[in-house]
């Protein structure tokens, strides 16, 4: 018996940007401006891209929409009846961003003024971008065999939704879970020094990524950072492949 192709829930660009434009760039019921895209005619149900029967909310009520907790009226009115906010609740941006820095590791290893903390193959894994004039979270998680577990970027939340994995949001920590590890980020937030200290597990191309209280580590790479400092530069570190194919990491000085 031939097993039947899957088919990605995943919705178009224009669609996804049009069902964030449509609920103001937030989740209509709690202000979170991390969205997934949820079918209120139920995936299982009918696969479809219908823009009047999805619509945009954060992965909390997603899920709870997803469980019927949230019911089918209460969805479409939201749609029609979105609550327009001066300002979107954003908890992984801070105002100043000429003072923005990052900090990994319990103050181990610093960036200031440095918006990317790690790019693999010319691709952003973890960092910030502008969002309105402020820093904003971006991250990628990835399972061993390079597909993407998770993705945050210009408020765009995608989350891989095979049965296996597993994500939950909670406070300032996002958990992603495939059959054998965890991949976390886990953040705090001086707002008034704009500085954000990170702890995280990530994985990349067969390497494993590390920020904890002992610094952080390039686990593939046998490479370790403790009492670092990094000053005004784009990126902090890239991972690439050389000419014969085999994976390199370096650590970019300013003016690289």
């Amino acid at each position: 018996m031939t097993e039947r192709p899957r088919v990605s829930r995943t919705p178009p660009r224009p669609l996804r940007r049009e069902l964030r434009q449509e609920v103001y760039y937030s989740c209509p019921i709690c202000s979170n401006p991390l969205l997934t895209y949820h079918h209120i005619v139920p995936w299982r149900d009918e696969h479809h891209f219908r823009q009047q029967d999805m619509i945009a909310l954060c992965y909390n009520h997603a899920r709870m929409a997803d469980s019927n907790a949230i019911s089918r009226a209460t969805l479409y009115n939201l749609k029609a009846n979105p609550p327009k906010r001066r300002r979107v609740r954003d908890k992984f941006v801070i105002d100043d961003w000429s003072r923005f820095s990052i900090v990994l590791g319990e103050g181990m290893v610093r960036f200031e003024g440095c918006m990317t903390v790690l790019r693999v193959e010319g691709q952003p894994l973890l960092g910030f971008s502008r969002q309105f004039g402020r820093p904003a979270l971006v991250v990628e998680l990835k399972d061993v065999n390079g597909r993407t577990l998770l993705k945050i970027d210009d408020n765009d939340w995608m989350v891989n939704v095979e049965d296996r994995w597993d994500c939950e949001v909670k406070g300032n920590q996002i958990h992603v879970r495939d059959q054998s590890r965890q991949y976390y980020v886990r953040y705090r937030i001086d707002a008034r020094n704009s500085e954000v200290t990170m702890s995280f597990r990530l994985h990349s191309h067969g390497q494993d990524i590390i920020a904890d209280h002992t610094g952080l580590w390039l686990c593939g790479f046998n490479m370790a950072f403790r009492h670092f400092r990094f000053t005004n530069m784009p990126v902090a570190f890239d991972l690439f492949k050389d000419e014969d194919g085999r994976w390199k990491g370096k650590i970019n000085a300013p003016g690289d």
